[in-house]
């Protein structure tokens, strides 16, 4: 059986905001703090990243240099954390 890394090991109430931030870059990339537990996301497949990049493309292209599509953000709620990283 494989241990858990450190950062998997929750303290008591969870993990927080302040927690997920101090997480490595690259350890962020991955998952989610839910209610205070790690939620591990798999990388979104080719398909996926297709769409999302057409999508992106149309929507820059209909907006004008008005407004711009943003990847890699933190989506915070209530004490959740969610990575929008799709390209």
């Amino acid at each position: 059986m494989t241990a858990l890394p450190d950062w998997m090991v929750l303290p008591p109430g969870g993990l927080t905001v302040a927690d997920y931030e101090a997480l490595d870059e690259e350890i962020c990339r991955t998952v989610e703090i839910v209610d205070g537990a790690i939620v591990v996301n798999p990388a979104p497949r080719r398909m996926h990243q297709r769409i999302i990049r057409r999508l992106s493309d149309e929507l820059e292209t209909a907006c004008g240099s008005d407004l711009a599509v943003e990847f890699d953000v933190d989506l915070r709620r209530r004490g959740n954390v969610a990575r929008i990283d799709h390209c």
